[in-house]
């Protein structure tokens, strides 16, 4: 699991919570970095304040690969 190193900072049911975000919301055919990807969108949005699951998995979701990226021209963010 991705979130497991976690553990020494957060607590047991947070790093349960990021974990069952991250399988719900992975595909088939991710690759690596799809994964790593997802999994450090996941910590940045928990971190940022988007602490309950299903906001965490409705915000993953809503982005083809969980990727988190300025967008130049606003400078916002694609997941906000």
């Amino acid at each position: 699991m991705p979130f497991t190193y976690l553990s020494d900072f957060l607590s047991s049911s947070d790093v349960a919570m990021l974990s069952r975000v991250y399988e719900t919301t992975r595909r088939p055919a991710d690759t690596v970095v799809d994964r790593e990807t997802r999994a450090m969108a996941i910590l940045h949005l928990f971190q940022s304040g988007i602490a309950k699951e299903k906001d965490l998995i409705r915000v993953i979701a809503s982005n083809a690969y969980g990727e988190v990226y300025d967008l130049p021209a606003t400078g916002r963010k694609n997941w906000a």
